[in-house]
């Protein structure tokens, strides 16, 4: 999708990146390395939440068993880095790790053209978006 007269780098120079997402394979190994990398400790990680809060659906299915770890770096009050640790069960992250492997998941600006970056982002090949 090529909308008239932007570009990627026009969003990027307009955009605050407030979260970054990765998505990984061992959670405890994930934030050490993450905690080293950056001198900035993870927090501990804590579920995603039970299916009776946040109803998770798989493939247009609720997925009760679905579920992730979650652990923060956070850098300063508007940015973090997130690590997502599926468990087993299937779901579109992990579907995702078990395609592609651990890597990016995804990236959130704070900007008022989040529309564009969403219509972008639904169209990447290379970037997962749910």
């Amino acid at each position: 999708m090529v909308l008239e007269g932007e570009n990627m780098t026009k969003i990027l120079s307009d955009s605050v990146m407030t979260q970054i997402a990765f998505l990984v394979e061992d959670m405890e190994e994930s934030r050490k390395s993450f905690s080293a990398f950056f001198g900035i400790e993870a927090t501990e990680a804590v579920s995603a939440g039970d299916f009776p809060v946040v109803e998770t659906e798989y493939n247009g299915t609720p997925a009760k068993e679905a579920g992730a770890l979650l652990s923060f770096l956070k850098f300063c009050p508007r940015f973090e880095i997130e690590l997502i640790c599926p468990n087993q069960a299937p779901s579109v992250w992990r579907d995702w790790l078990n395609v592609h492997g651990e890597g990016l998941r995804y990236f959130c600006p704070s900007h008022f053209r989040c529309r564009i970056w969403r219509k972008r982002l639904q169209n990447a090949k290379h970037l997962a978006w749910s």
